[in-house]
């Protein structure tokens, strides 16, 4: 089901005074005043980090107190907790869509900028948009699409850019961060997968396996060596043998009537040979 989100009068009356009449509010015969809000999602951990890059890039390119307030500190705070950075904006906790209020706030009608300064941080702006362009709901796209021509027509006159960059600024803070509230789970980083709770006990001539394994998504390093973690392989002094698993838990039974110890890892096939993608862990018989 789509997400509905009414925005409030005073935005309806905010958005009506900066397109300059009633008429642009019904640009494209889409209403301005009413926002659908694509449905409530999982971000992959590659979108993620290209979100994170894409606002680093725009850091770099920017003015130097945009480069402050979008430095290591903000990025860190991006990545050690994914889900917030789609989050409401605060003071307390940097988000993707409050850093485009960072130039909303450094483009303060009234507050006039040299040619150069504004060219750097209108580049910036812009490519944050186009990063995120694809993402917003069309009436969004629409109405920013108009805010931008209005920039572009006087981006060369140093008394009106600002205040048409800061309209544009505040319009897409606002549509990023209704797509934000849709964003409901970010996809983790991928961690080892490790063999864990390992037992060998001995039964007569025979000894018994059990232990666990954790089906973690699997990480780059560990794909290039095998697509799918669903194998064992336990060693005594006799030799190896391979269980195929399932599930986290294992049990495997070993002719190894002298065994003292064994060991075990956990993998994958790589063609037709067996690829451990885990430590092994080695452990004595009881």
């Amino acid at each position: 089901m789509n997400k509905f989100i009414v925005r409030t009068a005073l935005t309806s009356v905010t958005a009506l005074a900066l397109f300059g009449g009633a008429d642009l509010l019904t640009n494209g015969n889409v209403p301005l005043t009413q926002t659908v809000v694509a449905q409530a999602k999982t971000v992959s951990r590659k979108q993620f980090l290209s979100d994170v890059n894409a606002v680093q890039k725009a850091g770099l390119m920017s003015t130097d107190t945009i480069k402050g307030e979008l430095g290591i500190s903000t990025i860190k705070a991006f990545l050690a907790d994914p889900l917030a950075a789609y989050g409401e904006t605060n003071p307390e906790t940097p988000t993707i869509a409050g850093a485009v209020l960072d130039y909303q706030n450094l483009n303060t009608p009234g507050y006039f900028r040299d040619q150069d300064a504004f060219d750097q941080d209108y580049a910036a702006v812009m490519s944050l948009y186009n990063h995120f362009k694809s993402r917003l709901t069309k009436s969004d796209q629409i109405a920013l699409d108009t805010y931008k021509g209005d920039v572009d027509a006087v981006k060369n006159t140093e008394r009106d850019n600002d205040f048409k960059l800061n309209d544009f600024c505040e319009n897409f803070f606002s549509a990023l961060e209704d797509y934000d509230e849709s964003v409901t789970k970010v996809q983790p980083a991928a961690k080892a997968n490790k063999v864990y709770s390992v037992k060998a006990r001995k039964q007569g001539k025979y000894v018994v396996v059990t232990g666990k394994v954790t089906h973690n998504r699997l990480t780059k390093s560990a794909l290039a060596k095998t697509k799918k973690l669903n194998r064992v392989k336990v060693t005594s002094y006799r030799g190896a043998k391979y269980l195929k698993i399932s599930k986290n838990t294992f049990k495997i039974k070993l002719y190894a009537p002298k065994a003292k110890s064994v060991k075990a890892n956990a993998g994958g096939l790589n063609g037709s040979k067996y690829a451990s993608i885990t430590k092994t862990v080695k452990v004595a018989v009881r």
